[in-house]
């Protein structure tokens, strides 16, 4: 009992009959503050509970978006690489191509002059080949450790 309540029976003689009625009244008081007070408990709980499911749900979307995010970020990457060596490899069939009609004097080039050019054409295309296997080793290095990186910042 608080000591306002306290107080109040105090006053009361030990035999009046008014005495029991009051502290039975402050009894009945106490356990129907302490039930709100329980109801009150379990609904913060619950709510807790339920904030504590959204926020994991919520920190893994983040991390699956996280994950296509860096996997679009490498596509991105690769097809750039994979654009610059095609562009390389146009330009160097020009020049190979250029470099023929500045030997020859005649535009047509003779059969034995175009087996010449053909075999040139396609070392190039090997050589190019094997600068995309190298080029694809040295792009899944870079994306294997940006994605180690973007994990361990989070």
């Amino acid at each position: 009992m608080s000591k306002k309540e306290q107080a109040m029976v105090a006053e009361l003689a030990d035999d009046a009959p008014e005495r029991e009625t009051v502290v039975n009244r402050i009894l009945e008081r106490s356990k129907e503050t302490i039930t709100k007070l329980k109801t009150v408990k379990e609904s913060l709980t619950t709510k807790t509970t339920k904030i504590t499911t959204q926020l994991t749900d919520f920190k893994a979307t983040v991390t699956d978006l996280t994950e296509k995010m860096t996997k679009i970020q490498a596509k991105i990457t690769g097809m750039t690489e994979t654009l610059k060596l095609k562009v390389s490899e146009r330009k160097s069939k020009k020049d190979i191509l250029k470099s023929f009609s500045a030997k020859s004097d005649s535009k047509v080039p003779s059969g034995e002059t175009s087996i010449v050019t053909q075999a040139a054409i396609d070392k190039i295309t090997d050589t190019i080949k094997d600068q995309r296997k190298v080029l694809k080793g040295n792009r899944q290095s870079k994306n294997e450790y940006f994605a180690t990186k973007v994990t361990t910042q989070k």
